[in-house]
Order: structure tokens, then sequence, then C-alpha cells
């Protein structure tokens, strides 16, 4: 087989995807203890491979991304929940047959944002920004139609509308898909 033939023979695989975020804000003040906090994201994946060894991937998620906060001279709690539409796009290089590296960036639109402080949730989505963008770098185990994979997301868009102050986020996430061919 020569090697337009395999490149042919390669075809995209299409999938389903699940699992949990480990979130957190960081804004940087002094004196406010950031902590990161449970979520979970579910959507679809797409792998299109380039050669045997290298493919390019993208999924299409909706992602919960909670984190708490504690304000460190009162002891108040502030617990955020920000729901994402995420598209992480990453180059996936084999290590072996099971084994992959990644890396790549992500883009996220918000859809909500609220806080709860003292056991009042209030809509915060006016003071975030509708658009989070960041790197990505995880790996992945996949046991045939399975993956298992793991990565950590670093914000870099500030989500503040506050010029007086910069909020990033990052999130660990670990998930695993089927592939449906």
């Amino acid at each position: 087989m020569c090697s337009s033939d395999l490149v042919f023979a390669m075809e995209a695989q299409y999938g389903v995807k699940g699992g949990v975020n480990f979130s957190n804000l960081d804004s940087g003040q002094a004196g406010v203890s950031e902590d990161f906090d449970l979520g979970f994201n579910v959507g679809g994946t797409a792998t299109m491979p380039i050669d045997e060894k290298s493919s390019v991937s993208a999924d299409l998620l909706y992602s919960l991304r909670n984190s708490k906060s504690t304000v460190d001279a009162t002891s108040t709690e502030i617990k955020s929940k920000l729901s994402f539409i995420d598209v992480p796009v990453r180059y996936n290089y084999s290590l072996s047959e099971e084994f992959t590296i990644s890396a790549g960036g992500y883009f996220s639109y918000l859809i909500s944002a609220d806080a709860e402080v003292g056991g009042l949730e209030e809509d915060v989505k006016e003071f975030m920004e509708d658009l989070d963008y960041g790197l990505t770098l995880g790996g992945a185990y996949s046991m045939d139609e399975w993956t298992f994979s793991a990565a950590y997301n670093l914000g870099l868009a500030d989500l503040s509308t506050d010029e007086s102050s910069e909020v990033k986020s990052s999130s660990i996430q670990v998930a695993a898909s089927y592939k449906f061919n």
C-alpha cells in the first residue's frame, strides 16, 4: 500500500464525550483564597487523522465550571457557577497505539454565570465577558472505541468586565469518550 492509499484509508472518527471539571477562577486579589470546585462536561468529539502518528481533534461541549473563593478577613465563601459552550481544538501525537499526548487551544462562550454568597444566589453574567479562550495540554489512553483523557486548560482571557480587576479561569478535565466508527 502506498502512502496516498494510507491517507485515503484514514477517516474522521466521531463520538460522544463526558466527564468532570475541577475549575478555578483566579482574581489574584490579596486576602482571597481561591479553590478548585467540581463541575462536569458533556458533548461530542471528532478526530481527523493527519498521518499514522498525528491527528487533530475538536470537541463541542457543554461545560459547567464551578469554583470557590473565600474572603480571608471575614471567612465569607463565594461559589461561582459558570456554564460555557467549549470548543477545544488539539493536535494529538500518538506515543503508542494506546497513549496520546495533545496540545492546542480552546474557545468558550459563556451561557450563564451565578454566584452564591451566604446562601443567596445571584445572576452575575452582566459582570462577565462572554468569550473565554486559552491553552490546553493533555493526554489520553485509548482502548477499542473508548478513550479516557485528562487535560489542563489555562485561561488567557480576562473574564471580568470590571477594568479594575482581572479574573482568569483554569480547569482540569477528566473525561471518557466513545467513538461510533
